[in-house]
């Protein structure tokens, strides 16, 4: 069974931050540049929250999703960028999405 207290928070935003920056850094991702009108380096990062889904009735297998909003330079929402892991810590998705 999984406890709150096992949950460490503050490690989970921090790999969401990092995936975040890996993902607007990646070669493959380099389309986002002419996207959006400002540098993608500029985009400034605050955590949303954090949720827990249990698959039906089972405690053993859950996904765990971490969102950031996005903000520009002078403190405006600009996206979200969603990073779920699974019980095992593994990577499922991330999802990076601009106003």
């Amino acid at each position: 069974m999984i406890k709150l207290n096992d949950i460490n928070f503050g490690m989970l935003y921090s790999i969401t931050k990092e995936a975040f920056q890996e993902c607007i850094s990646l070669e493959d991702n380099d389309f986002l540049k002419n996207e959006v009108n400002f540098p993608l380096d500029s985009i400034v990062t605050k955590e949303d929250f954090i949720s827990i889904k249990f698959w039906e009735y089972s405690t053993k297998e859950f996904i765990i999703e971490i969102k950031l909003i996005l903000l520009d330079q002078k403190g405006e929402k600009i996206g979200r960028y969603h990073y779920l892991i699974d019980e095992k810590n593994e990577v499922v998705d991330d999802i990076l999405v601009f106003d």
